[in-house]
């Protein structure tokens, strides 16, 4: 197991373990990242154009689904949203490489951002 994917199971057995306050917090701080993610594939040079347009779409459809998760924890069935979060992502981050290399790293951001902010919070 990569370095990469060890840090990606500790964010989600944490995430799993959060308040659903916690969690709400995290999700909206994703969402928010997405719009940080999509300048990153927009202005990679490396990339064709059809490359960024493949994953900005998937990350759209990806955006939805976050969004659809948030909204359950508004109605008090967070028990699987962890769950469903990590799926979405695998599935999204198969969808295109470019996508998948930018998910990465936006997880991590997302996850010490919400740390930060948590810590202010309590």
């Amino acid at each position: 197991m990569s370095d990469n994917q060890q840090k990606l199971e500790r964010i989600f057995s944490d995430l799993r373990d959060f308040p659903t306050s916690i969690k709400r917090l995290f999700l909206e701080t994703l969402l928010f990242n997405f719009t940080i993610t999509s300048r990153a594939i927009h202005s990679d040079e490396s990339q064709t154009e059809k490359e960024k347009l493949d994953a900005l779409k998937w990350l759209n459809e990806l955006t939805h689904r976050i969004w659809n998760i948030r909204s359950t924890l508004d109605e008090k069935q967070s028990d699987d949203c962890i769950l469903r979060l990590d799926e979405n992502l695998k599935f999204y981050a198969g969808m295109s490489n470019h996508l998948n290399n930018n998910l990465t790293a936006t997880l991590f951001l997302t996850y010490e951002t919400t740390k930060i902010i948590a810590e202010d919070r309590f």
